[in-house]
């Protein structure tokens, strides 16, 4: 197997094939994703000494107002051009195994790892998003089921990409005859395999095949116990699984400047139309929980509502977060339509209405836990506000409330 030292600490860049990358908004200055843009990039990241690029495998966009990820490369042939015209990065190909062929698949991806010195990596997704597959003609079928199918067409790729002599497979899904590949990869040498892992089949499925684990790591604290747990699993199984994870990285001067940055990109300017789509597609019909808090959301363990938020995600509950709302209506407590269990309340970091005046009962100048300290985000006693919209928005849902301003309200029913 070619690919990254797993024992070592590697970095890399995800989703830069797609228009806007991760970030689901409508802010001008989101990524655009052009040939141009994406070879700079990658040439950058390799001066760099960045390890890896990572695409997204998608065909279609989320609509919205910005039509998220609407505009994106293929894979492979992406793949193939940023191993061309850079050194030392690696590249990988990320494929829906139900929408190729593996041996036509085999072949490509031998080419690309020729084209870069064994640069290549795939990563493998059995698919999700429905209405890709539909504009494509495709039966995605039920979710264990892609998974057996994954594993037909990793069996079949290895096969080609180690047998010398024709061989014939006879499985469910494919059916081959007389079936041989050459050129064989680099030095034969495999190029590596990443396969991400959310559901207990995809968990079982990554832990089979991957080299690398994708997960998603929501406490830093937690890590090096969520780590040995996933490579105690992999070597029950007689492998040897190194972790892949992603995160978000929010350049500024400052903290301050920071956080005012991701304020403004990711919740000023969030195109939500685009996030519904992105909930509803991933089979979510409603949210679990709805966090209602008066701080403007920041996703760091100075803020409550991001670590109970990551903590009930975690836990494998559907989890909305609704940061400053407007208070003089309750639509934005419609916002993620009726909660199946509770609305989640508080007024944030600090007493509202320690927030808001001295202790001369001058009015404050500016507010630590709004974007650009700005005033007027919040009402005064904002819990009882925010727990009468959550009522009127919903009646019968339970209410929850919690922080410095809760200490004598508990639940509101």
């Amino acid at each position: 197997m070619t690919g990254l030292d797993r024992n070592t600490l590697s970095l890399g860049l995800f989703g830069a094939n797609c228009s806007g990358g991760l970030a689901t908004s409508t802010f001008p200055d989101r990524w655009d994703a052009s040939w141009e843009n994406n070879l700079a990039l990658a040439r950058m990241a390799d001066d760099a000494g960045m390890d890896f690029m990572l695409p997204l495998g998608r065909w279609i966009g989320y609509g919205g107002k910005t039509n998220h990820n609407g505009s994106n490369f293929e894979t492979l042939t992406w793949a193939a051009g940023i191993l061309a015209a850079t050194r030392r990065i690696m590249a990988f190909g990320t494929l829906h195994v139900t929408l190729i062929n593996p041996v036509f698949a085999a072949k490509q991806m031998v080419t690309c790892h020729h084209i870069g010195g064994g640069r290549f990596g795939l990563n493998v997704v059995c698919g999700w998003y429905q209405k890709e597959f539909d504009m494509l003609g495709v039966d995605l079928g039920a979710h264990d089921r892609r998974y057996d199918l994954g594993q037909e067409w990793l069996d079949i790729v290895n096969r080609v990409w180690t047998e010398d002599e024709p061989f014939d497979f006879d499985g469910e899904f494919y059916t081959l005859r007389s079936t041989v590949l050459e050129p064989k990869p680099l030095d034969r040498r495999r190029p590596m395999l990443v396969s991400a892992a959310t559901s207990p089949t995809g968990r079982a499925f990554a832990l089979r095949n991957a080299d690398m684990l994708f997960t998603v790591v929501w406490d830093l604290d937690k890590l090096p116990a969520q780590a040995a747990e996933i490579r105690g699993a992999a070597n029950a199984e007689g492998r040897d699984v190194g972790i892949f994870t992603n995160a978000y990285v929010v350049c500024r001067p400052t903290r301050k400047e920071a956080e005012e940055y991701h304020h403004h990109y990711a919740v000023e300017h969030r195109d939500e139309e685009a996030v519904e789509t992105m909930v509803v597609e991933r089979g979510w019909d409603r949210v679990d929980v709805v966090f209602v808090t008066g701080d403007a959301y920041v996703d760091h363990p100075s803020f409550a509502m991001g670590i109970l938020g990551r903590v009930l995600e975690a836990s494998g509950f559907r989890v909305g977060i609704v940061a400053q709302p407007d208070w003089r209506s309750c639509e934005d407590w419609r916002r993620f339509g009726r909660p199946r269990l509770f609305f989640a309340i508080s007024a944030g970091n600090m007493d509202s209405m320690i927030n808001h005046y001295t202790a001369n009962r001058k009015v404050r100048n500016d507010d630590a836990y709004s974007a650009g300290a700005k005033i007027g985000m919040r009402p005064d006693r904002a819990t009882l506000a925010y727990c009468q919209r959550a009522r009127e928005a919903y009646k019968g849902v339970p209410v929850i409330a919690g922080a410095p301003s809760a200490s004598l309200l508990v639940v509101v029913v």
